[in-house]
């Protein structure tokens, strides 16, 4: 039996644009394979095929490399058996691999926090991720500014307030293009921002067969 404190994890596969993040809960331990139980169906399950090597994140912030194998019994998506492998070499590991989807230039508010200074703006949503967002904003920020990011996140009863470190900013016209990286995320809501992701790739997915469909 795994305790509760301990079962949560983050089950990361993929990189760059492919990069796939799902939530979920160790179910069993046996001999030196865990059994893994996602809160979803992944809608990639190609990216989670026997032999696929992925990352296991636990709410402490440990960090192990698994290799999914293959299922006994009947197979089930939403559950993964794996075992702890070696992880990849420091090449690999150095690539970015982060699974992004468009947030369809949704507007909301941030607060910048810069020392004992505090101000309100309104921004664009480009597109988000499970570890950051990027954005439009009317004025430039600098890297390192602390910012408190007002995000609508699909499950919450009301938009969550999330903080975020700036990691680069760029001109963009007359705005200012910022990418932001989130820290000290309350594990339910690093969770909705999964399931976000999620919903929002596969909301863009209906939207372009439908436009297929109207086209033909």
């Amino acid at each position: 039996m795994v305790n509760d404190d301990q079962a949560r994890v983050q089950v990361v596969a993929g990189r760059d644009d492919k990069r796939l993040e799902l939530a979920g809960h160790i179910e069993e331990i046996v001999a030196d394979c865990l059994f893994v139980r996602l809160d979803i169906r992944p809608f990639r399950p190609e990216a989670l095929q026997p032999g696929v090597l992925v990352r296991l994140i636990r709410e402490t912030g440990r960090e192990q490399h698994v290799e999914i194998l293959p299922s006994q019994g009947e197979p089930d998506p939403r559950l993964l058996r794996v075992r702890v492998a070696e992880p990849p070499t420091q090449d690999e590991a150095n690539r970015r691999t982060y699974f992004r989807v468009s947030m369809r230039r949704a507007e909301t508010q941030l607060t910048v926090l810069a020392g004992n200074r505090a101000a309100r703006l309104h921004i664009r949503l480009i597109d988000m991720s499970g570890s950051g967002v990027r954005f439009t904003c009317p004025q430039p920020l600098e890297v390192g500014y602390v910012l408190v990011i007002t995000l609508p996140l699909i499950g919450g009863s009301q938009p969550r307030d999330l903080r975020a470190h700036v990691q680069w900013v760029r001109p963009a016209g007359k705005e200012w293009q910022i990418g932001a990286e989130f820290f000290n995320v309350p594990a339910a809501d690093r969770d909705l921002i999964v399931r976000t992701v999620f919903m929002e790739e596969v909301r863009s997915r209906l939207d372009s067969i439908r436009s297929g469909d109207e086209e033909s």
